[in-house]
């Protein structure tokens, strides 16, 4: 990197820092950037879906947003997979974007926190067990509920 400085440049861009070799880390200018605001978000995504065709309610377009938390990128991805799960591209639903990003559906979420709240280990340990066998992680589903999402 040092011999070719002067004529060339490099432009690194990840997720996360900490995955990338310290003798390069240490050579670099970091930028991070913050989530993009909804707005941004929801202008941006119907731009994209007017222009590959795709018939976007607007209720998919919020769960895009909610799932992508920010980052533009992550929702195209869920846009696009969600988009090939159907040839016409005119069903996309809500649940469609849920299942593809991973996310818990809150009636789960719901459900785990009402038994939370029954004080009863059995239950709790009956919808964890059927959570697993619907490839649901718990993990995922403990950050929802502390998220409230």
């Amino acid at each position: 990197m040092e011999k070719q400085s002067r004529t060339t440049r490099f432009c690194l861009i990840c997720n996360y820092v900490s995955r990338i070799i310290e003798p390069i880390t240490s050579r670099c200018a970091k930028f991070r950037f913050k989530p993009l605001a909804q707005d941004v978000l929801s202008d941006r995504l119907k731009l994209i879906s007017k222009k590959e065709n795709i018939v976007l309610s607007d209720e998919v377009i919020q769960a895009l947003i909610d799932t992508s938390e920010g980052d533009l990128r992550r929702a195209i991805t869920y846009l696009q997979s969600a988009s090939s799960l159907h040839q016409d591209k005119t069903h996309i639903t809500q649940s469609d974007i849920f299942e593809i990003s991973g996310i818990v559906p809150k009636e789960t979420i719901d459900e785990v926190l009402k038994t939370c709240q029954s004080d009863s280990y059995e239950k709790l340990d009956m919808i964890i067990k059927v959570s697993l066998k619907t490839l649901f992680e718990i993990s995922i589903c403990c950050q929802q509920c502390l998220s409230g999402r």
